[in-house]
């Protein structure tokens, strides 16, 4: 248990990662760099405080993978407050470009790209891509190219739901580790309309393990995107 203060300037920034069991003291920053991740074992329930965009690393919350460990605690960025508590709605870009994530990862629907739920109408997808983005880094649980990493399907108009998870390709971005990229190089099965899409998790996505040091698969998800 943190029982004072901390500055994270003075007192994490000197190490990487840093790593509190759980956390119960306000923890107080000017920023917590992009190269920086700040581990909490279990539970933070205490007020963390960051200078306006200065979350550009990531926080971890029950890096332990606890039964029972929470998110209670108020996460303020200059004006902003995070909330709802843990699947906040506001995007990396606004908060210096890092995240906070309690787990197990869920995907963050208002940071992907398209937006969870939302309609395109322009009438197909920027390099017929997907941008799945998480509130924690993650990575595959195998390195097996065979396994099926996720069930991509479409639908026409209301209609059934077509599998073309096989005609995607599936890329975990090396430079933010909570960035998942779908991209078809079929223009027969590209993102486009009258179709509506969605993704589903299928247990091959995990918590990347050098910031969870146990094999934690991701919240499950269903993600969809309409295009007209």
């Amino acid at each position: 248990m943190l029982d004072a203060d901390v500055d994270f300037a003075e007192d994490v920034i000197s190490f990487a990662p840093g790593q509190f069991g759980n956390v119960a003291a306000a923890l107080v920053a000017g920023s917590l760099p992009s190269y920086q991740t700040l581990w909490v074992n279990g539970s933070l329930t205490a007020p963390v405080t960051f200078a306006a965009n200065g979350l550009a690393g990531q926080l971890v919350v029950n890096a332990g993978n606890f039964s029972g460990a929470n998110w209670l605690g108020t996460v303020t960025i200059g004006s902003q407050v995070l909330s709802p508590l843990p699947n906040y709605s506001q995007q990396a870009s606004a908060l210096g470009g890092g995240a906070i994530g309690l787990v197990p990862f869920r995907l963050h629907g208002q940071d992907c790209v398209p937006i969870d739920q939302s309609t395109v109408t322009t009438g197909f997808l920027p390099g017929n891509s997907v941008v799945l983005r998480h509130y924690g880094p993650v990575e595959w649980a195998s390195t097996n190219p065979a396994e099926q990493r996720l069930i991509v399907e479409r639908s026409e108009s209301g209609g059934p739901w077509v599998d073309i998870s096989s005609t995607l390709v599936y890329t975990i971005s090396s430079s933010n580790p909570r960035e998942l990229l779908i991209t078809s190089f079929n223009p027969t099965v590209a993102f486009d309309n009258p179709y509506d899409y969605r993704v589903r998790h299928t247990g091959q996505l995990r918590c990347r393990t050098t910031e969870v040091p146990v094999n934690v698969p991701v919240a499950g998800f269903t993600y969809t995107v309409f295009m007209r």
